[in-house]
């Protein structure tokens, strides 16, 4: 047997990667989340990664700890096979960088690996929700305190994100070596792809993400359109609940609906069919008014070029604004108007678009600096 000498320059180049253990509470499919995938595609370049899905992310554990509720020992199970999975790992592989998604995963893993791992915060629950006083959530923060304090690792999305996530976990005086990495995306291979102009009199308005009756207001988004069809066309792109669905067969303007599942490197394919970014967010505690860098939906119509209109109490409120980037409104009455307003200078505000994608929010800015900071 032998080797050729592209092979032997292959397993050179293998022997080169280090090998990285990536605990996530999010699966490892179709559904994934496309900030999530990219950043894995950049660092599969330089590590060979064992993606391990942890079945509990430890943001809504407060309705399953009865004794009464089926999911309590659900939740038992998963836990038990999380740690005997990651025991195994502790046993018979080794890594040269561990990180850990959301503060549970991190948390199980440390305990675990008696070693370093970055945490990589995602969300958590502030200290401005009522949850954050109860016992499991205490626990969770104090021993998240600890194993920061110890390591003192962290990647983020900004320095305000920062400040919230360490009063949520009572350390505001600990020092970390933060890694600043907002919710970025990898480029679109040709650029000339983002247009900068719109083709219709009547744009296509565009929701992505969960189509719910919740924080993403599809419902009202739904029932505003039934009067203004003649001013814009409605698109839905993402998780639609049945409640949407029912709304939708009662009603005679329906809007046009993409509930398929498609890899995130797609998701821009979709994206390109509208002309102006619908986002809407709950708010209501600091975790979620914080939303700038932590907005998977902006990043999305950034990297298309795609001007935003969004609504809600966030810090998006403003910032669309200061950026040129779109329109925040504080309610439905304004939406047409902020269409309107979009229409007129759409080569102006498609431009901003991306080129804030191409200062913030592409990925490629940061990947050299964040294997750096891993090794």
């Amino acid at each position: 047997m032998y080797c050729t000498r592209a092979t032997v320059t292959e397993l050179r180049h293998e022997k080169k990667k280090g090998k990285l253990l990536l605990i996530s509470p999010f699966p490892n499919n179709q559904g994934m989340y496309p900030h999530l995938r990219d950043v894995i595609d950049e660092l599969s370049e330089h590590y060979t990664i064992d993606y391990f899905y942890k079945y509990e992310r430890g943001l809504s554990l407060e309705d399953k700890f009865s004794f009464l509720k089926e999911d309590f020992y659900k939740l038992l199970y998963h836990l038990a096979k999380d740690i005997f999975g990651l025991l195994r790992r502790r046993v018979f592989e080794q890594y040269d960088t561990i990180i850990a998604i959301d503060n549970l995963p991190y948390v199980v893993t440390a305990l675990i690996f008696q070693r370093t791992v970055v945490l990589w915060s995602h969300d958590f629950v502030s200290h401005d929700q009522p949850k954050s006083a109860t016992l499991i959530y205490k626990l969770i923060a104090k021993l998240t305190k600890q194993r920061l304090v110890r390591d003192g690792k962290i990647i983020i999305q900004d320095k305000e994100r920062l400040h919230a996530f360490l009063k949520s976990i009572e350390c505001d005086e600990v020092d970390v070596e933060a890694f600043y990495l907002p919710v970025s995306l990898l480029p679109i291979k040709n650029s000339e792809d983002s247009r900068h102009n719109i083709n219709s009199d009547k744009p296509v308005l565009m929701q992505i993400g969960g189509i719910n009756a919740g924080g993403s207001r599809s419902d009202q988004l739904i029932k505003y359109y039934q009067n203004y069809t003649n001013k814009f066309s409605l698109f839905f792109h993402g998780f639609v609940t049945d409640e949407i669905y029912e709304l939708i067969f009662n009603l005679e303007n329906i809007p046009l609906i993409s509930s398929c599942s498609v890899r995130p490197a797609q998701l821009s394919q979709i994206v390109r069919f509208c002309d102006i970014g619908f986002i809407s967010y709950a708010g209501g505690d600091i975790n979620s008014y914080y939303l700038s860098t932590a907005s998977g939906q902006l990043a999305g119509f950034l990297k298309c070029g795609k001007p935003i209109i969004a609504i809600g109490e966030t810090d998006l409120h403003g910032y669309l604004e200061r950026n040129k980037i779109g329109i925040s409104i504080k309610s439905f009455d304004d939406l047409v108007s902020a269409i309107q307003i979009v229409q007129q200078s759409y080569s102006y505000y498609s431009e901003n678009c991306a080129k804030m994608f191409d200062d913030v929010y592409n990925l490629r800015n940061y990947t050299r600096r964040l294997l750096t900071y891993l090794k």
